[in-house]
């Protein structure tokens, strides 16, 4: 089975207040998950949510900029990570529907590219 394997991270916020829908594309490629920033304005520093399950610390994203962040930084509340998949892996890897970015404004709803089956 699955174990801890990381300090466990926070727990989704119970009240987030939700600010607006962005168009920032993120897609899983691999064992990481890529952001681009179409946006007209720098995104963040803040927290990376993903399905409302995990979470990893994102430094500040530049307009126009595209950044990857490996899978292994995102933690749940007890410190289990995303399952990745792979050829060996017990666990298939975990869809990702739903993307948010949490700063200091509130949660913002990210566009969220469908992995290719």
């Amino acid at each position: 089975g699955r174990t801890s394997t990381g300090e466990p991270g926070p727990a989704f916020p119970a009240k987030p207040v939700q600010t607006e829908a962005l168009n920032v594309h993120v897609f899983r490629e691999g064992r990481s998950i890529v952001l681009t920033n179409t946006t007209a304005r720098p995104l963040g520093p803040g927290r990376l949510w993903l399905n409302r399950w995990w979470s990893a610390p994102v430094k500040a994203i530049p307009i126009g900029a595209t950044v990857s962040i490996p899978l292994s930084r995102f933690r749940d509340e007890f410190g289990w990570g995303v399952p990745g998949g792979g050829f060996f892996a017990a666990v298939a890897p975990e869809k990702i529907v739903l993307a948010e970015l949490e700063t200091e404004q509130g949660l913002t709803s990210l566009v969220v590219i469908a992995e290719s089956p």
